[in-house]
């Protein structure tokens, strides 16, 4: 059972944790907020610091996930992964107007890029995290 099971871990401490329950982490629970905080937090990043912004940003989606370590029950996880998802949804329109207020215009394109490229080596390096769970615990991932 442990060894086909990837949840098996987590599921030892929260027992209401299904497969099924963690397409709503993953997927649901972050895209949504971050759908939608993504529109205010553009707005915003012309309203205030964005350098402040960011920083608050980082260290609030941090102490998020930190916390999801000490999670007890599937709403907790829950709860932190919407924290999550509202505080990343402030980075991505700070970042990409303090690339534009600080990199010349001829080399934008490679500075827009290289910020996207986060996402498209994140994706499949996540796949790790299996294995790094079942070295370290889910605790200690977190």
């Amino acid at each position: 059972m442990h060894e086909s099971d990837p949840f098996y871990t987590i599921r030892v401490d929260i027992p209401e944790f299904t497969p099924e329950r963690y397409n709503y982490l993953a997927g649901d629970s972050f895209t949504i907020i971050y759908a939608f905080m993504v529109l205010f937090s553009g707005s915003a990043s012309d309203l205030l610091n964005r350098k402040t912004l960011i920083c608050a940003s980082a260290f609030g989606y941090t102490l998020s996930i930190y916390l999801s370590s000490f999670a007890t029950d599937f709403t907790h996880l829950f709860a932190l992964r919407l924290a999550f998802g509202l505080l990343n949804a402030v980075s991505g329109p700070c970042s990409y107007s303090l690339i534009t207020d600080w990199i010349p215009p001829e080399s934008r394109t490679m500075a827009y890029s290289l910020y996207a490229l986060g996402t498209q080596f994140g994706g499949p390096i996540s796949t790790l995290n299996t294995n790094i769970i079942d070295w370290l615990g889910w605790r200690a991932t977190f």
